[in-house]
């Protein structure tokens, strides 16, 4: 009886802590993911990931479609 009491004591604490053996998602990572699943670019804009785990970082290129630098 003493273990099952044990047992749902470290899960309280784990569920409080929010550890509870999975993988933590913060807010920012869930709605980057989110925002970049419904992103339109244009055919000029280019997003390049270097780290495809890391989806916070990443590079924009974008051509002008007239002017001097096309």
């Amino acid at each position: 009886m003493l273990k099952l009491k044990k047992l749902k004591e470290q899960k309280a604490r784990e569920a409080a802590q929010g550890t509870s053996g999975k993988s933590q998602t913060s807010a920012a990572i869930m709605r980057m993911t989110k925002d970049l699943h419904e992103l339109e670019l244009p055919q000029k804009v280019h997003l390049h990931m270097p780290d495809q785990q890391d989806i916070m970082n990443f590079e924009i290129s974008i051509k002008p479609d007239e002017g001097y630098y096309t």
